[in-house]
C-alpha cells in the first residue's frame, strides 16, 4: 500500500524566506546604483577637465589667428622668456619685439614653462595641438600682450 504523506505547511511559514531574497534584491540593487554614481562623478570631472582643454586650445588656435591678421605671426619667429614677464622675439636671432604679458590670463603659467625658450613660434603651436597645454597658454598670452618693436 502506497501513503502518501503530506507535509503540513501553516500559513506565512514561507513569507520570512521571501522576505529575505527581496531585501538582497535590493541591496544589489542599492550596491550598483552606488557603483553608477560613483562612475559618473568620475566621468563629470574627466569630461570638465576635457572641455577645459578644449577651451584652452580653441582660445590659443583664435590667438594664433588674430596675430597673423596683425602680422604679428611668423612660424619661424623665435621666443625667449625673460623676467618680469617678457618675451622677447627674434628673428634670424635678431630681437624684432618684446612683448609685455604681465596683464594676461596664464601670465604665471607662461613664466614657469621655461621650455619655451628657443623654441619657434611653429613649435610651439605644434605642441598646443599636441596637447600641451603651456605651450596654448603661450599662445594665449602672446595674444594678450603688448607688443613692443625693438
Amino acid at each position: 500500500m502506497l501513503y502518501l504523506y503530506r507535509r503540513k505547511v501553516s500559513r506565512g511559514q514561507g513569507s520570512i524566506g521571501y522576505m529575505f531574497m527581496i531585501a538582497m534584491g535590493l541591496l544589489f540593487i542599492l550596491i550598483a546604483f552606488a557603483f553608477i554614481i560613483e562612475d559618473s562623478g568620475t566621468s563629470r570631472e574627466a569630461a570638465m577637465e576635457h572641455a577645459e582643454n578644449s577651451s584652452i586650445k580653441s582660445q590659443a588656435v583664435v590667438s594664433k589667428s588674430n596675430l597673423e591678421n596683425f602680422g604679428l605671426w611668423n612660424d619661424d619667429f623665435t621666443a625667449s622668456l625673460k623676467s618680469n614677464h617678457i618675451i622677447e622675439v627674434y628673428k634670424e636671432g635678431e630681437l624684432v619685439y618684446a612683448v609685455h604679458y604681465e596683464n594676461s590670463t596664464y601670465r604665471e603659467d607662461v613664466s614657469r614653462w621655461s621650455t619655451a625658450n628657443g623654441l619657434s613660434f611653429g613649435e610651439i603651436y605644434v605642441k598646443c595641438i599636441d596637447g600641451d597645454l603651456n605651450a596654448c597658454k603661450f599662445i594665449i598670452a602672446l595674444q594678450q600682450g603688448v607688443w613692443e618693436r625693438e
